[in-house]
């Protein structure tokens, strides 16, 4: 049995149809579609297909051994890191490893061992200053209380930001493949974008992100980085706008997948 077929068999029984599977994987329903007639390359090509599989796959209850050994018969490529599928197909390139010279070793172990001695000191001196300035403190405590008195209602209030407006993706450690759809499933973009690129997206409404190697990109949010949202060669999912499951901080992301 093929994948495609083994992948469709698995989604029927678990009783999803492909747009159920769709919304709760964030994954393109044409994509779910092409991976189960075996038409890999409107998702990226086999690295990113075998990413999606592995998600469906887990989600449906799949028997996830059997999907990629049946993923390598119909593509005839094994199961590597997705690093050195990239890396094959020029997505990104693996950086030489150099070795360090023995003066890097004992300067490590110098510096581990100051930061021990620090671990010892530090906690004795700030029971020492604790002490020292605690009738000081309750002082001006007491003195100052009445004026920066806040209710407690208007404390909790204070917003904690809100993860709408510009999302900007930009490509600074190699190529990705970048897919983006609104809260209906409906295609925004799909495409790639290479080393020095980059492509914005508006968040005022809730939009789905997927990037297929996550390491290769840095993420800006209303002018604000929220810095690299996984490893190279890592497969994200990601929410943005609008009762986003991290509407409660506009620096973490949620990430399926």
């Amino acid at each position: 049995m093929s994948v495609g077929t083994y992948l469709r068999e698995a989604r029927e029984a678990a009783g999803y149809s492909v747009e159920q599977i769709a919304t709760k994987t964030r994954i393109r329903a044409e994509v779910i579609r092409d991976l189960e007639c075996e038409k890999f390359q409107s998702c990226g090509g086999n690295a990113y297909a075998r990413g999606h599989i592995r998600t469906i796959g887990q989600f449906v209850n799949a028997d996830l051994d059997r999907l990629i050994t049946e993923f390598e018969a119909t593509t005839g490529e094994v199961d590597r890191p997705m690093i050195d599928l990239l890396t094959e197909n020029s997505a990104t390139s693996r950086k030489p490893q150099r070795a360090l010279p023995k003066m890097t070793y004992k300067f490590m172990a110098s510096t581990a061992a100051v930061v021990v001695g620090l671990m010892i000191l530090v906690p004795t001196a700030n029971s020492f200053f604790k002490s020292t300035t605690k009738s000081t403190h309750s002082t001006k405590v007491s003195a100052t209380a009445k004026s920066v008195a806040v209710p407690a209602t208007q404390a909790a209030t204070t917003p904690v930001g809100s993860p709408t407006g510009n999302l900007l993706i930009s490509a600074d450690r190699g190529t990705t493949w970048i897919a983006v759809t609104d809260a209906n499933g409906a295609s925004l973009f799909t495409g790639k974008i290479t080393t020095g690129q980059s492509q914005s997206f508006d968040a005022s409404k809730l939009i789905n992100v997927t990037l297929g190697n996550a390491g290769a990109v840095t993420m800006t949010l209303n002018g604000k980085s929220i810095g690299t949202p996984g490893a190279l060669g890592e497969v994200k999912y990601l929410q943005y706008g609008p009762n986003s499951y991290n509407a409660a901080s506009a620096v973490s992301p949620v990430i399926a997948g």
